[in-house]
C-alpha cells in the first residue's frame, strides 16, 4: 500500500513537471473533477484553490493552484511551481506543455 502510494506521489510530480504553458478560462470553469481518458485519474480543482488528485482509492492533497490570466495556470505541486497553458471547451479541459504536448480530461458531472 505504501509502495503504491507513494507511485502515486511519483505520477502527480511527474505530471506537475511536464506540464507548462498557453489556452482559455476562468477559475470558476475550471472548479470541479476532471478524469483522464483512461478514467483512472482524477484531478479535482477546488473554489478553495486547492487541487487534489486521485488514482484507485489513493487521494492526494496534491498542492494548490492559481490562474493568473484567463487561458494560464500555475500549478504548486509539492514547492515545485509550474505554468501551464489550459482550454475549456464544453466538458473538456485540455492542458499544453511548452513543447506542444498536450494533456486533456474530460469533466465528470
Amino acid at each position: 500500500m505504501r509502495k503504491a502510494g507513494m507511485a502515486f506521489i511519483a505520477l502527480v510530480l511527474l505530471l506537475g513537471i511536464s506540464l507548462s504553458a498557453c489556452g482559455g478560462g476562468t477559475t470558476s470553469s475550471l472548479v470541479g473533477k476532471w478524469s483522464d481518458p483512461s478514467g483512472q485519474a482524477i484531478f479535482d480543482f477546488r473554489a478553495d484553490g486547492k487541487l487534489s488528485m486521485t488514482a484507485r482509492e489513493f487521494t492526494v492533497e496534491a498542492g494548490t493552484y492559481q490562474v493568473l490570466s484567463p487561458g494560464i495556470l500555475e500549478l504548486d505541486v509539492q514547492g515545485q511551481k509550474q505554468r501551464l497553458a489550459y482550454t475549456i471547451v464544453g466538458d473538456r479541459l485540455t492542458l499544453t506543455d511548452e513543447a506542444g504536448v498536450s494533456l486533456e480530461l474530460v469533466r465528470i458531472k
